[in-house]
């Protein structure tokens, strides 16, 4: 057995734990088991869309969502891939919001619901860095996109090179993800612009 020094080797152990309810989602009002296969499988399909949508090592992901499986999908997505992830509160209201991604910098950002996306929608106009928002749960928003659907696109980029998500994440050492997520401080007065 080897060492566990990182977050992927965290998921990697997770991936191997073959446990048929790694996790429980309640969907339509029953709840329902996610085997860790099932949670591997969409951890690396996340992973890959990540590639798609044009995310770089280092480069920013907003995440607005209560507690729920997605959440951790999406934080081991990033985490594999490099990307720094950028949670924002529920709780938050939209000015807050607006000003977590603008100050990320976020290019990608996932939300749970169709409220919490109209935060989202609501700052978009002022943040320019923001490319495509994602929701769990969609109610057909204009500007959003539903999370299966990007989801998808990550899993037939897995298919046709199921490698490339473990070279991206061989690539994430100790050592270096400190110097790929760390960001200088601005001035307060450039801070808010995208």
């Amino acid at each position: 057995m080897t060492e566990t020094r990182t977050l992927v080797d965290i998921f990697r152990g997770v991936e191997r734990l073959e446990k048929p309810d790694l996790l429980l989602e309640k969907r339509d009002g029953t709840w329902r088991p996610i085997s860790s296969a099932d949670f591997a499988a969409r951890v690396r399909a996340l992973h890959e869309a990540l590639a798609i949508l044009g995310v770089q090592p280092g480069g920013r992901v907003a995440l607005l969502s209560e507690n729920r499986p997605e959440w951790s999908v999406v934080d081991f997505a990033c985490q594999t891939f490099g990307a720094v992830l950028v949670p924002i509160f529920p709780t938050m209201v939209s000015e807050q919001t607006e000003y977590l991604l603008k100050d990320s910098g976020a290019t990608v950002a996932f939300v749970s619901t169709s409220a919490q996306a109209q935060k989202v929608l609501d700052a978009r106009p002022r943040c320019r860095s923001l490319a495509h928002v994602f929701a769990f749960d969609p109610d057909g928003l204009a500007g959003v996109r539903p999370f299966a659907e990007i989801l998808e696109e990550g899993r037939k980029a897995h298919a046709a090179d199921a490698a490339a998500s473990d070279r991206r994440a061989d690539a994430r050492r100790p050592d270096t993800s400190r110097r790929s997520s760390t960001r200088r401080a601005r001035p307060a007065s450039r801070r808010a612009r995208c």
